[in-house]
């Protein structure tokens, strides 16, 4: 006696085929087959299915008719059939959906005996809107802004900023608001961005952000390595800021009247790694007539250039940052001139920096900026590419400011820093800042003035001698609050409430305590006599 079944549907294998139309609407069809198990209670959901071809928008999906497709011994299939009402269709998306059934009961075979085993099958049909695939070029992309470092007069600067092995500096970036719907994706996949052009062979490479779907993160490759120098003058030229572009590059995209896809795709001899200064879109500094027409020749002409500058805010001398994209490190460093004009430049100090020595950002920024556009691919393609922009020809890059201090994404440079020449009149504290949209540093000037104190103090040898250009920290709760080097006096300051009792703490010194004070501290750290 054989009774009503229930399947619940553990495992499918699908076999597909695919018919496009002449207009943007495809249709899919598949055939799915199912083990089944007896004695369940219905609805069971089937393992999601995927289409073989991703639609543009959600489809329609019909599934006919299901059956058992063992049947009792020798008796042959099918075991029993179902119409279309015994199924339904849920968690459709562009990529694929589930089956349910909404049969129950219990079989058995021919002996009166539980079967366990049977199987069920039937067909889909989908029908949804297609993705056109073609290339698009936009004029550029912003690839990082990399900040000069202060500087000496009489060329005798020898600070500098270097991101190498242990940096993979970049930026993470979207298209979301190019077109007018918010349905874009970033493909899966790795792709090299070369270094050939003005880059003086440093390359990137770019791959889907693993925080957000939409976004294309971009990093400088291990193997290269972006340095720049400080100026031949006291203080920081920010005309020397390198802003790195990728000049027209070619952009993979997929697109229907409501979807998007899209990728960077490998570098050809279309596309360049180029950097300019600051002072070159400025017009301080020369740009020369061959990078101005290797520029042009990428849609960047000299009124483009304002809308380039924009990408660093220390551009034009301000020194004031959104601390949503900046965020401050725990370094901070005298900048400060020789007492004697006989005496040499303050001698440089080396330091390696990171960026786990931040605070987390609470808040996140974004930067969006909009550049010329050619399309390539068939009329169709373009006809529709153009109906879906949001901005007739154009393409808008999103960039995002993300910072994080999980494993594999600390960011480090070295850092060689100097000192002004005898009679240096200006700001003296230098601040570094962790870009957190270009996973670069910035470095500003200040005057210590402008800051709280909270502790001034000496380190000296047990003689009583002043120890310069000498590490000191201050800790707090087992963590470096902030880390400064000592003047050629010997001398330190640290900056910023102090919230609760810290150390003051040097290599081959007692750490010396400190309370929450309500006005600055004074302490003086200094070697053991010799015994």
């Amino acid at each position: 006696m054989k009774s009503l079944a229930i399947f619940m549907l553990v495992a499918a294998t699908l076999t597909t085929e695919s018919a496009y139309a002449d207009d943007d609407t495809v249709t899919q069809v598949g055939q799915w087959t199912c083990p089944v198990r007896n004695g369940e209670n219905a609805p069971i959901t089937c393992p999601k299915i995927n289409f073989p071809t991703e639609f543009g928008n959600t489809p329609s999906v019909i599934v006919p008719a299901g059956c058992d497709g063992l049947g009792y011994p020798n008796s042959g299939p099918p075991f029993e059939c179902w119409g279309p009402n015994a199924f339904s269709v849920q968690q459709i998306t562009p990529q694929g959906f589930s089956i349910v059934s909404n049969v129950g009961g219990y079989w058995r075979d021919s002996d009166g005996d539980h079967a366990t085993a049977r199987q069920i099958s039937g067909t889909w049909i989908a029908v949804g809107p297609k993705l056109l695939p073609g290339t698009v070029i936009p004029n550029y992309l912003v690839l990082t802004v990399i900040y000069a470092p202060p500087g000496t007069n009489g060329g005798k600067s020898q600070s500098s900023v270097s991101y190498g092995a242990g940096s993979s500096t970049g930026t993470t970036t979207s298209s979301s608001h190019t077109f007018k719907f918010a349905n874009t994706i970033s493909l899966e996949g790795k792709v090299n961005i070369g270094g050939n052009g003005g880059g003086g062979g440093v390359s990137f490479e770019a791959s889907r952000s693993a925080t957000d779907a939409q976004s294309l993160a971009i990093k400088k490759s291990s193997n290269s390595s972006i340095s720049v120098g400080g100026p031949a003058q006291d203080g920081i030229n920010h005309d020397d800021d390198e802003i790195w572009l990728l000049l027209k590059p070619s952009v993979n995209l997929a697109v229907s009247s409501s979807t998007a896809q899209w990728v960077l795709s490998e570098a050809d001899s279309s596309s360049a790694v180029q950097f300019v200064t600051v002072g070159q879109l400025k017009g301080t500094q020369a740009i020369g007539t061959g990078l101005a027409a290797y520029l042009q020749s990428a849609g960047i002409t000299p009124a483009e250039y304002p809308n380039i500058l924009k990408h660093d805010p220390l551009a034009n001398g301000s020194t004031a940052l959104d601390p949503n994209r900046f965020v401050l490190v725990t370094r901070q460093i005298p900048y400060e001139p020789p007492g004697d004009p006989n005496q040499a430049p303050t001698p440089v100090s080396r330091y390696e920096q990171d960026n786990s020595s931040t605070t987390t950002l609470t808040n996140t920024t974004e930067n969006s900026y909009t550049v010329g556009l050619t399309v390539s691919g068939s009329a169709s393609y373009a006809s529709l590419v153009t109906a879906t922009l949001a901005d007739k020809a154009s393409w808008t890059w999103t960039d995002k400011s993300e910072y994080s201090t999980q494993a594999g994404t600390t960011q480090t440079a070295s850092l060689s820093i100097g000192g002004p020449a005898f009679g240096y009149p200006g700001p003296t504290l230098l601040e570094i800042y962790f870009d957190t949209m270009y996973q670069t540093f910035a470095f500003v000037l200040v005057s210590p003035d402008s800051r709280e104190l909270a502790v001034a103090g000496t380190l000296t040898t047990a003689a009583g001698a002043p120890i310069e250009r000498t590490q000191v920290k201050l800790v707090q709760k087992g963590a470096i609050k902030q880390v400064t080097v000592t003047n050629a006096k010997g001398e330190f300051r640290f900056y910023g409430r102090i919230d609760g009792p810290a150390t003051v703490e040097a290599d081959g010194l007692a750490p010396q305590t400190i309370n929450r004070p309500s006005t600055p501290v004074t302490v003086a750290l200094r070697k053991q006599l010799a015994p």
